[in-house]
């Protein structure tokens, strides 16, 4: 997966994680509070992913 994959996939998972918050607004329970969870949970991981690769770019030599 490339960064540009990456990217766009933590796109989608933060429209993901704030379609679920209102969700979970309109309606609380607790499947929504656990797809809230999960769905920041992806958002931080794919961040990190990113950083990660981010990070690996840098330090290669030009």
């Amino acid at each position: 997966m490339t960064t540009v994959d990456l990217q766009r996939a933590k796109r989608e998972a933060k429209r993901t994680a704030q379609l679920a918050v209102r969700s979970y607004a309109r309606e609380p329970n607790p499947d929504h509070e656990q797809a809230v969870a999960q769905a920041w949970a992806r958002v931080r991981m794919l961040d990190e992913m990113v950083a990660r690769r981010e990070r690996e770019r840098e330090a290669l030599p030009c």
